[in-house]
């Protein structure tokens, strides 16, 4: 059911700290308040247009009990400190919160609360989160970029005893959306998209070969349910202690990204550089993949940018050209690679080289996207003939 807008006496103040309009302040006192670039956002976020990271409906900030929420409603995430929210996940704010909306933008989310203030209207709080990786007895370990690999206890289980690619893919949806548990619907909408009425009796089917695949994994009977099921939802038993590559992945990314000193954050990068093993369930199709996939691929590269900006930074030029050209070699027009590739042969005094990777560019791009070289990569080359 759709929140009631209504106006209360609490109110909230958002500050950019940082992204393309830092420094902007936004004094909320309506809820539910969409935050995001498009116009029909309640707050409305600057941003690049010639390379957004913000979703025009980027986010819901929401009015319950006293406490203001936040869901998620973007393409490039929402970060609660730390942590990644998963899509349409809800939380509840503290006081003074830091956010990040997308990879660029992060927001100072503060609740103003006037003395005596009544709430003229309340939603009911979300539910409570449950608990997170790391806070089982039963380690549980996935790998979903490259190759996929489950172990449990230390054990690795057999490709063979999850039966179907299906299986696997609902351990990897249900360890990625671990907090809470998720609506059978919307499960089914996500891995079943095509199944309409059939698609609950394909989870059924599914959840029951996931938990015989995750019990082949272990000498013990009594290992609890790996799935637990929750008024019509379903989601990991939090007794298992869930390790997920992708999970690491984002964490070390936003590690980065709120890093205070250079080695810090090139600590981080090379975290992030060492997990991302391959794309996201390679070989799988499916719609929810495929779109998940070309999220982490741009999280990747633009952390890989700046490792590059960092070695570059630090006189390493021949490892930061190892590093460029190892990921152009998978993505011949990834854009930033291009741009940082030549400003390191160009700050390495390597000016033929320099023209000859201008010109490959230049006919990679028209043959594969056919397209003109953009004007970062024309600025650079006159740099160059200059």
């Amino acid at each position: 059911m759709d929140e009631i807008q209504t106006r209360v006496s609490l109110s909230a103040r958002l500050t950019v700290q940082q992204g393309y309009a830092a420094g902007a302040t936004f004094l909320v006192e309506h809820f539910p308040a969409i935050l995001g670039r498009g116009k029909e956002a309640d707050v409305r976020l600057s941003d690049d247009p010639s390379d957004p990271t913000l979703s025009r409906r980027h986010a819901r900030l929401s009015l319950g009990g006293g406490r203001l929420s936040l869901q998620d409603l973007s393409t490039n995430g929402t970060s609660l400190g730390q942590r990644l929210l998963r899509a349409d996940e809800v939380v509840s704010l503290a006081d003074r919160e830091e956010l990040w909306l997308g990879p660029r933008t992060c927001l100072l989310v503060e609740t103003l609360r006037p003395a005596g203030a009544i709430l003229q209207e309340t939603a009911c709080d979300p539910a409570p989160p449950a608990p997170g990786p790391g806070e089982g007895v039963v380690p549980l370990q996935i790998q979903a970029l490259g190759n996929f690999s489950v172990a449990l206890q230390g054990r690795p289980i057999p490709e063979a005893a999850w039966e179907t690619r299906k299986t696997a893919l609902l351990l990897v949806y249900l360890a990625w959306r671990h907090e809470r548990p998720v609506p059978a619907e919307r499960i089914c909408a996500d891995l079943w998209p095509d199944h309409h009425a059939g698609g609950r009796q394909a989870l059924q089917t599914t959840l029951a070969r996931l938990r015989r695949a995750l019990r082949s994994g272990s000498e013990e009977s009594t290992l609890p349910d790996p799935v637990l099921r929750q008024r019509g939802s379903y989601g990991l038993n939090p007794v298992y202690r869930l390790g997920l590559d992708v999970l690491s992945f984002e964490s070390a990314w936003k590690r980065a990204r709120m890093a205070s000193g250079s080695s810090e954050k090139m600590r981080a990068l090379e975290e992030a550089r060492r997990l991302y093993a391959g794309e996201l369930m390679e070989g799988y199709g499916e719609e929810w993949v495929l779109t998940r996939r070309q999220m982490l691929l741009r999280t990747y590269q633009e952390a890989m940018a700046g490792l590059g900006d960092l070695l570059r930074a630090h006189d390493q030029g021949e490892e930061a050209l190892r590093l460029y050209r190892a990921l152009l070699e998978d993505d011949p027009v990834w854009e930033l690679g291009h741009q940082g590739l030549l400003l390191t042969l160009i700050e390495g005094g390597q000016r033929d080289e320099a023209v000859r990777h201008y010109h490959r560019y230049v006919e990679s791009m028209k043959r594969l996207l056919n397209l003109a070289p953009s004007a970062e990569m024309l600025s650079l080359y006159h740099r160059l003939l200059a």
